[in-house]
């Protein structure tokens, strides 16, 4: 956990505001998507989509 939190700083240090608010965007819609995938409702939405184009 300490290694994450100095490799925030370090990146932080290097960027941009702007760069740094798409850097954090990014992570953000990863996580995100992490979570969706935890929960299961990736193979949920598959069987839905391909039951619906049948």
């Amino acid at each position: 956990m300490a290694i994450g939190v100095a490799q925030g700083f370090v990146i932080a240090a290097v960027l941009t505001k702007a760069e740094w608010g798409i850097v954090q965007l990014a992570i953000s819609i990863g996580g995100a998507l992490g979570i969706y995938q935890n929960l299961g409702l990736a193979s949920a939405s598959t069987r839905e989509i391909s039951a619906t184009k049948k």
